[in-house]
């Protein structure tokens, strides 16, 4: 686990460390023991994984750094709302929204020049 992407991310997002384990219910102190004898309950980082807006995996990935732009271009200091999943799946909705409202209006367009007589 690398211990630096907590702390890297939580400075992106504006929190301190004294903050972060302020939100999930640990102190400071009991976060720096656990950093050397690399004994984080799963739990714990779910919790940490919460706070700063990103999935556990993220701070095992060795090749996630794209995420983390993503997360910061996002809203940087600010705790990201909806994973890049449900970006995607709002932005489908909307597209797919889009597409039934061009249909309609093709569907009107044909009627009308149908509907049209020749040569007017």
């Amino acid at each position: 686990m690398d211990y630096n992407k907590i702390k890297c991310l939580a400075e992106k997002r504006g929190i301190s460390i004294a903050e972060l384990c302020r939100r999930i219910g640990i102190s400071d102190v009991g976060f720096y023991q656990m950093i050397p004898k690399n004994r984080m309950k799963i739990n714990t980082l779910e919790k940490i994984a919460d706070v700063l807006g990103v999935n556990p995996g993220y701070f095992f990935d060795k090749n996630n750094e794209d995420v983390l732009e993503y997360e910061i271009k996002k809203g940087e200091n600010q705790p990201v709302e909806d994973p890049p999943d449900q970006d995607y799946k709002n932005e489908i909705q909307l597209l797919r929204e889009l597409l039934k409202e061009k249909d309609k209006r093709l569907a009107l367009y044909e009627k009308i020049s149908k509907d049209k007589p020749e040569g007017k």
